[in-house]
């Protein structure tokens, strides 16, 4: 609703209708994980779209979380210009942590990110589950192939004759916690099991 594509979720109006993935709402669980995996970090850099009003809403929420978890953030854009300053940054040996958005422009740097991030010894959380099966550290997201299925039943309603602006917008129910133990043990980092019985996929 933030960014003013539907008037609500029950009655979303217009000619728009779907799912949510609520991955606004669940940016400060990246921070609370992150800080959890790798208890020592204390300046955490998130990278994000500031054209992207879902990515400002996530930065606006973990800016005001960071402070009660003894953190610093440091907000990098993406956009095309600022790209390579932002990679640059990431170089920074004060920082110690790294919080990837889901904004889409990220997808194609996601193998850079995991590549950079190891050289690095930077523990990093994206939003992909993918990214975890690929090198990276741990991934808290939506599961998007579940979001999918149930996608399949709007286009079948409307097909029928349903008026996209009365199907109420459904919320993402299906969030998962992916864990890559290989990287954690590369990173020099010894993941609580009250983390590791919380994730969905452990990666040993």
């Amino acid at each position: 609703m933030r960014t003013g594509l539907v008037a609500s979720l029950a009655r979303p109006g217009g000619n728009i209708t779907g799912l949510s993935p609520l991955s606004g709402e669940y940016g400060v669980k990246w921070l609370e994980l992150l800080k959890e995996a790798a208890p020592k970090v204390h300046r955490v850099a998130v990278l994000w779209n500031p054209d992207n009003p879902t990515n400002a809403n996530q930065v606006e929420l973990v800016q005001k979380a960071a402070p009660a978890l003894g953190l610093e953030l440091i907000a990098l854009p993406v956009r095309p210009a600022d790209i390579e300053s932002s990679f640059a940054a990431l170089a920074d040996p004060g920082l110690d942590g790294l919080i990837v958005t889901d904004d889409p422009s990220l997808i194609p740097l996601i193998p850079r990110l995991i590549a950079l991030t190891a050289e690095r010894r930077l523990p990093a959380i994206y939003p992909f589950s993918d990214s975890v099966r690929r090198g990276g550290l741990m991934s808290y997201s939506t599961n998007l192939f579940k979001l999918w299925q149930r996608a399949a039943g709007y286009v079948d309603r409307i097909l029928k004759g349903a008026r996209p602006a009365e199907l109420p917008v459904e919320q993402a129910t299906d969030i998962t916690l992916n864990i890559n133990l290989k990287t954690a043990k590369a990173l020099g980092l010894d993941i609580p099991n009250t983390l590791l019985g919380r994730a969905d996929e452990v990666i040993e």
